[in-house]
């Protein structure tokens, strides 16, 4: 917008000039591959970001970027309350040994695309990696989150991934956990989550555990 105000502002001003329209269109073709050029390199900046901070497969935040969360470098809004969700697939592997990586591909992205729709913009979905998720709820309360991720388990217990005439069904477990103090770094609330998700896997998978920081 910026440059289109320079751009328009030098027409009228060269316009003026009646007998000056050489000038003007000297003008008009010195300016213009300037701010092509500089498009072209804010478009490059963009998608170098986009690919430093996504995984190209789900279209949702990558580990680095939820690393960047974790260590307070981004501008999210961490202070309390501030509640961090893990999530995993339930037996994973068994889907990728049965039906190949491609049908483990289709369950990640069905997953991606239900936390996708569920958590955006209320919190922040990232890959955390292989079939973990972690989910950043900024300033919203224990109760809330609680009530969102067990939406989530129930949509996906309920959801099939169609590979050819086979049907999958998953299920996912999660580990909640809530930033209470300033004082408190998101690294201890994520390992206090990832024990919470942990207790759900050992007492049977499809459920969500929720631990309290100290």
């Amino acid at each position: 917008m910026g440059g289109m105000a320079v751009f328009f502002g030098g027409g009228w001003y060269f316009g003026s000039f009646r007998k000056e329209l050489l000038l003007f269109d000297s003008y008009v073709f010195a300016i213009a591959p300037f701010f092509l050029v500089i498009g072209i390199f804010i478009h490059w900046l963009a998608r170098m970001q986009h690919r430093a901070s996504y995984d190209p497969l789900l279209r949702v935040y990558n580990r680095s970027h939820c690393e960047r969360i974790l260590d307070e470098q981004t501008k999210v809004n961490t202070t309390p309350p501030f509640g961090i969700a893990i999530v995993d697939i339930d037996r994973f592997k068994n889907v990728n040994d049965r039906y190949g990586h491609r049908a483990g591909d289709e369950v990640l992205i069905q997953l991606a695309r239900i936390l996708t729709n569920e958590i955006v913009p209320d919190g922040i979905v990232c890959r955390y990696g292989g079939e973990e998720f972690v989910i950043f709820f900024p300033q919203h309360s224990t109760t809330k989150v609680k009530m969102m991720m067990e939406l989530i388990r129930k949509k996906v217990k309920k959801t099939y991934v169609r590979i050819g005439k086979k049907r999958i069904k998953v299920t996912v477990s999660a580990g909640i956990s809530h930033r209470r103090d300033k004082n408190q770094t998101l690294h201890e609330v994520f390992r206090i989550a990832d024990r919470a998700l942990y207790r759900a896997k050992k007492d049977g998978r499809d459920r969500i555990k929720y631990s309290r920081t100290e």
